[in-house]
């Protein structure tokens, strides 16, 4: 009996850990932020545009879906975030798809090392100039 015993608080942990994974053993989840730029006005260079608050951006976003302007044409982007003095933060490349009229610009991003405060995300087509919109990142 005492055996029995034994064998079934043996089995306890057992099954605990087949039926309720611990937290660290599931995959982690990918956060998407979307900024939709199709109602902001565009600024070329650094310069800023004061019409509209700044974007709001979460550092743990890894993957980015950017709502370009009414109008962006399709294809191939230059991601890039910026301090306010110009230096490049981030980059990355991206390419867009036009769903229901709405052209979506599709980014992977690691905002791990960026810290919270004011930026600039800048969007360009390859070999185009840029096109700034003041973002805060928390």
């Amino acid at each position: 009996m005492l055996a029995v015993a034994a064998g079934i608080l043996l089995l306890i942990p057992v099954a605990g850990r087949i039926l309720f994974p611990k937290h660290h053993e599931l995959p982690p989840s990918q956060i998407t932020a979307v900024l939709d730029l199709r109602n902001r006005s565009v600024t070329r260079g650094t310069e800023q545009t004061p019409a509209k608050p700044p974007l709001e951006l979460s550092r743990s976003a890894s993957q980015w879906e950017i709502r370009l302007p009414l109008g962006s044409p399709d294809g191939p982007y230059d991601v890039r975030l910026t301090a306010a003095q110009g230096e490049e933060i981030l980059t990355a490349k991206g390419f867009t798809t036009i769903t229901a009229g709405i052209t979506l610009l599709h980014a992977q991003v690691n905002l791990a090392t960026v810290s919270p405060g004011r930026y600039q995300l800048q969007i360009r087509r390859p070999n185009s100039e840029w096109s700034s919109y003041p973002i805060v990142v928390h």
